[in-house]
């Protein structure tokens, strides 16, 4: 007996971890376009708006679905959506792989979108299942923060994979390792219960059942039929999810946070680097790494910091500000004569502030019903997502309506500068975040 709350921390950590590997892949392909633009570029003759554009059918995808994936988390559940999602991601990696042109490149990365569009969803419904309420916050920061790591094999792993084994090589075999890792989670994963059925749904996460028959089963949780939160409830609460206009300060700040992240690492930056600050394809790569690393230190440090606080809003207001002086600072004064020490430094800090974006799933689930975690944290990111492909996309098609003669610099610079409006917006939005101490204020708001 005394075993057995071991046991169940250790079941939580161990269904954390194995839905997390697919969260790996999710993150490597939001980034690899930047460097693979290159090759795609030079293979079909590709204009700067139609890469960006190909590059944002992900985000296209993922921006659309993540509400519906907070429903299918709310009711399905991790397992069969975790799965499901998983096997559309490596059949869409394996198509982009054998792509014959433009349109084939756009929706092979659209189902690819498609696939990993759910996954982190089902990841914080079960950390809101399993965890402590207080940890929300913290699990979505590691959660978040830790995948980003997914992207530091979309530079320069990704670069030499490319290099030595050519680009539709090394898609079909991501591809091939997606579709292990979804039989990993469909052979390992316990099969979960409707939200309707399980522990939390109308009191929060803390709810748990450790008298269920299950509890000791080393990948599952405990799970006990509750009579609230059915299928019918979630479509309500949606609406009423959407209603709430507290929900969309956080989707401000993911909008602009990590649209200018996904801006400089995954789709621009590494033609930044090149372009205008001087710097080789190798040393392009790894300066994005370093913003990748910032966003996962950026991201744990932030979220880990508001809980410890007990403040949600603090965190995200410095680093916020922090940002806006950042992105002014790269855009209108780094050039090729900057050291490279200050580059990798600066490009850290950009990644790091991007970090806030981690905090907006807790700020937007604080806010709404208990029984709505996952539909509430979908809208907060949605914004992301938003951002990640509008923001791109629209650097794209200035790049490609810029004036005949003028340097690349320069064009790169002016192209740039609407990531310094990214950062203002994602300011903003931290300004009306309501504050909730940590834990849900639902039933507090609607009292007052």
């Amino acid at each position: 007996m005394s075993r057995s709350p071991t046991v169940r921390v250790e079941a939580r950590w161990l269904v954390w971890g194995i839905l997390f590997l697919p969260y790996l892949v999710a993150n490597f392909h939001r980034l690899a376009m930047g460097v693979a633009r290159e090759a795609l570029v030079t293979e079909f003759s590709l204009p700067s708006a139609a890469f960006a554009n190909i590059g944002a059918a992900y985000f296209y995808a993922y921006a659309i679905l993540q509400i519906p994936a907070g429903v299918l988390a709310d009711s399905i559940g991790p397992r069969r959506t975790v799965t499901a999602g998983t096997t559309v991601a490596a059949f869409g990696s394996v198509a982009f792989g054998l792509s014959g042109g433009a349109t084939a490149l756009f929706f092979s990365r659209l189902a690819i979108g498609v696939g990993v569009s759910v996954l982190f969803m089902a990841i914080l419904k079960a950390v809101a299942l399993r965890f402590p309420e207080g940890s929300f916050a913290s699990m979505t920061g590691l959660t978040a923060g830790l995948g980003t790591l997914g992207g530091v094999f979309a530079q320069t792993p990704l670069y030499m994979a490319i290099y030595g084994y050519g680009w539709r090589s090394t898609f079909i075999a991501v591809g091939a390792v997606t579709a292990i890792l979804a039989l990993i989670v469909w052979t390992l994963i316990r099969d979960a219960h409707p939200a309707g059925h399980e522990p939390g749904t109308a009191s929060g996460p803390r709810a748990e059942a450790p008298s269920s028959p299950d509890s000791a089963a080393a990948t599952g949780i405990p799970q006990t039929p509750s009579p609230t939160g059915r299928l019918p409830s979630v479509r309500r609460g949606l609406l009423r999810a959407l209603a709430n206009r507290r929900s969309w300060p956080p989707f401000i700040v993911f909008f602009g946070a990590y649209g200018t992240f996904i801006a400089l690492s995954g789709t621009w930056g590494q033609a930044y680097a090149i372009h205008v600050l001087g710097v080789g394809e190798a040393t392009a790569s790894n300066l994005l790494i370093s913003t990748v690393v910032g966003i996962t230190i950026g991201g744990i440090f932030c979220t880990r910091i508001s809980d410890h606080l007990r403040r949600r809003r603090l965190p995200m207001l410095l680093m916020g500000g922090t940002g806006v002086v950042a992105w002014f600072v790269f855009v209108t004064f780094v050039d090729a004569e900057t050291p490279i020490v200050a580059l990798y430094l600066l490009f850290s800090l950009l990644g790091f502030c991007s970090g806030i974006s981690m905090n907006t799933p807790a700020s937007a689930k604080e806010v709404n019903h208990p029984s709505l975690s996952g539909v509430s944290t979908s809208i907060a990111n949605v914004g992301g997502f938003v951002g990640a492909a509008v923001i791109p996309l629209t650097m794209g098609a200035v790049l490609d309506s810029a004036p005949t003669g003028l340097a690349a610099a320069e064009i790169y610079r002016y192209v740039f500068a609407a990531c310094i409006v990214g950062s203002v917006i994602a300011f903003i939005g931290t300004l009306f975040i309501t504050e909730s101490n940590a834990r849900n204020i639902y039933h507090t708001l609607n009292r007052s």
